[in-house]
């Protein structure tokens, strides 16, 4: 590996682990709101790691969605889903299930 090419792994990787790390910062505790039927109040969205099948190999994947109710859908659909992260935005959630999902 060219030593461009080294550098280039290696910020790529700081500047993930800094960003997962601003990520951290503006999540939210699981038992800070109401639940209100699916939903709870204000609105949040949910990070979660699954274990999935592909080519008969189990891996990890991360899945996001409406909290609570799509963790409910994910152990329905996969037997397991366990909450990494809480956010009020939706963006911050689908940037950290990028992230993660991107091994970053």
């Amino acid at each position: 590996m060219s030593a461009k090419r080294a550098q280039h792994d290696i910020t790529g990787y700081f500047m993930s682990n800094q960003r997962f790390q601003e990520l951290q910062e503006k999540s939210v505790a699981d038992g800070s709101f109401v639940v209100d039927g699916n939903y709870t109040i204000p609105r949040t969205w949910g990070v979660y790691k699954v274990a999935v099948d592909q080519d008969g190999t189990t891996e990890q994947a991360f899945r996001l969605g409406n909290h609570p109710v799509r963790q409910h859908e994910l152990v329905n659909e996969l037997g397991a889903a366990e909450l990494v992260m809480l956010f009020t935005s939706r963006l911050d959630a689908i940037e950290l299930k990028n992230l993660l999902n991107a091994g970053g």
